[in-house]
């Protein structure tokens, strides 16, 4: 047996060490993480805000905003009211992403969203608000028509977009808007992510329709 002289090594005693609180391993399937070599913000003089696993407070950050009134049009319709409901019961029993993990589905929306072919403009932002964490506005193709709008938004959300282990979306289609609101929730015991793609032929894509929106749900998980 060679001698730690010879260049043996050996482990370090864990048990000397005081680990953060928050420290977990990673997960694949919650955290996400620039690509190899590359940055997509410049990183601060202090790297240890950078700590995936450190909290800086005693507080965890999204106590410290405020949350919008979640307002999907009419309160009245049962559809709407469902939706509601399924975002409060999520965010009742379950974190937010943090604004890393954020990023990574900001980044997601923009490249699966500019990829459908009635979609010729988008614009992705994201919000510390957990009722709305990511905002998708898109202009549409003039010859695409609402409904062909809404069937390709749905894919990509169920196809590329959504976590698989749980999402409920509201869709709300009109003459002149398509809307999907959604939230997804990564894992049993992971973050939920709130977020809506906001869709025009012209103009201020966030501005009314002129219309009553026909309404669709669903769900999973």
């Amino acid at each position: 047996m060679s001698s730690p002289d010879a260049g043996t090594q050996t482990r370090a005693d864990v048990t000397g060490f005081e680990r953060e609180p928050f420290w977990r391993r990673i997960d694949d399937r919650r955290d996400r993480f620039e690509p190899r070599g590359g940055s997509l913000a410049p990183w601060p003089a202090d790297r240890t805000v950078l700590y995936w696993w450190r909290r800086r407070t005693a507080r965890a950050w999204w106590e410290d905003v405020t949350p919008s009134a979640l307002t999907y049009g009419d309160d009245g319709d049962s559809r709407v009211t469902e939706f509601v409901a399924a975002v409060r019961a999520v965010a009742d029993a379950t974190p937010p992403a943090d604004p890393d993990n954020l990023s990574g589905m900001e980044i997601d929306f923009d490249h699966h969203l500019w990829r459908c072919r009635s979609i010729r403009q988008v614009t992705v932002s994201s919000s510390a608000d957990p009722a709305r964490q990511l905002t998708a506005y898109c202009l549409a193709e003039q010859a695409a028509s609402p409904h062909q709008v809404a069937a390709e938004l749905e894919d990509v959300w169920l196809r590329d977009l959504r976590y698989q282990d749980w999402d409920a979306h509201l869709l709300k289609v009109t003459p002149t808007s398509v809307d999907l609101h959604v939230v997804t929730v990564n894992s049993q015991g992971g973050y939920y992510i709130t977020a809506s793609i906001i869709t025009r032929w012209s103009g201020d894509p966030d501005a009314p329709a002129d219309a009553a929106p026909v309404v669709r749900t669903w769900r999973s998980g």
